[in-house]
């Protein structure tokens, strides 16, 4: 079957959801009476003519899209200078918190809507991907929990509780859960996404792809994680070289992402390739740089390339960054050492 299926890719080409208390739209979509540019006119009108008009501000900033985030960010920090504890302008500028990647002050805005009353499942699906987004699977999964007491059919709070269940290392429960959403909805792509990743998980390679190729037909542009979980599976089959290409079309759609420098740099690392494994942990560094475990892959490259020195140095600039971290303490004083030897037997 893995022969087949490494044929098959070879063959290939490389709710809103509106609840009482609550109505959120989609960051940079618009969800009141009037859409569209004549919608903007008559709130910059009302704006011009009222600079109080908090109300004016937040409907403006629903409808900004995404590629005017920081405009949207803008009107609903004006909003809130004239309404700070207004529920759902602290939502709207946590979802554009969220979606500039700012998920810290994402998570504390979320927060303060919460303890301004907001309570709803869109808004608790909202908090559990803000957690699982920090690495916080206790508190994610009382959020999620919350959102599925309150509509157990909601298919983004699915979504998310698969995606915590995959992260939690039980893959098994997450086909479950994406089963359930996929009865409701069959036609979106972050099921098979997360179908992918969960048999990729489990090491079914065959039913990862099946599910990566159906949601692939699901979209004319390119997913991030379907174009990840591609890349995966060609590195499981071990064509690396494939591996690398898909890994570095989705840099080129997703340059934000950490991940794929970090895969790129293992394939290399396995192939003794230490320049260019160090070059593209290098990359993931700067894209995350409190990411402790990508610094001792980094300075493990410089190890293996003999420069003792330079690696001193590189875990130097780590343990001043992460001064707590025993690893990276002991990385530097093994290295340390190492490059005291070399001194000394120079000097004989």
């Amino acid at each position: 079957p893995l022969f087949l299926l490494s044929i098959c890719l070879m063959l290939s080409s490389c709710v809103d959801n509106e609840r009482e208390g609550v109505s959120m739209p989609s960051i940079g979509t618009a969800r009141d009476s009037d859409t569209g540019s004549q919608d903007l006119m008559h709130l910059n009108t009302l704006i011009d003519e009222n600079a109080l008009a908090a109300e004016a501000y937040f409907k403006r900033a629903k409808l900004f899209s995404l590629s005017q985030s920081e405009k949207a960010l803008v009107d609903i920090n004006q909003a809130l200078a004239l309404e700070p504890n207004a529920p759902a302008y602290l939502f709207l500028k946590s979802r554009i918190l969220k979606y500039l990647k700012n998920n810290t002050e994402a998570l504390q805005t979320a927060e303060s809507a919460g303890a301004a009353g907001l309570d709803s499942p869109i808004f608790y699906v909202h908090l559990a991907q803000l957690y699982l987004d920090l690495d916080s699977l206790v508190m994610a999964k009382e959020y999620i929990d919350e959102a599925l007491n309150m509509v157990p059919n909601l298919n983004e709070a699915l979504l998310v509780k698969a995606n915590l269940q995959i992260r939690s290392e039980r893959s098994e429960n997450a086909l479950w859960t994406l089963k359930e959403a996929l009865i409701l909805d069959a036609k979106n792509p972050d099921t098979y996404d997360l179908l992918a990743k969960a048999y990729l998980d489990l090491g079914k390679l065959d039913s990862a792809y099946r599910n990566n190729e159906r949601g692939h037909k699901l979209i004319k542009t390119q997913h991030p994680g379907l174009l990840y979980n591609k890349a995966k599976i060609w590195e499981r089959l071990g064509r690396t070289d494939s591996a690398i290409t898909n890994y570095n079309r989705l840099i080129v759609i997703s340059p934000d992402l950490e991940a794929p420098h970090i895969d790129i740099a293992e394939i290399y690392l396995r192939k003794s390739y230490f320049n260019r494994a160090y070059s593209s942990f290098e990359k993931a560094i700067k894209k995350s740089p409190n990411q402790k475990s990508i610094y001792l892959r980094a300075g493990y490259c410089l190890e293996r390339l003999s420069k003792f020195k330079d690696a001193q140095e590189f875990y130097l600039k780590a343990k001043t960054k992460f001064p707590e971290d025993e690893a990276i303490l002991a990385a530097f004083e093994k290295m340390t050492n190492r490059v005291q030897r070399q001194y000394r037997s120079t000097n004989i």
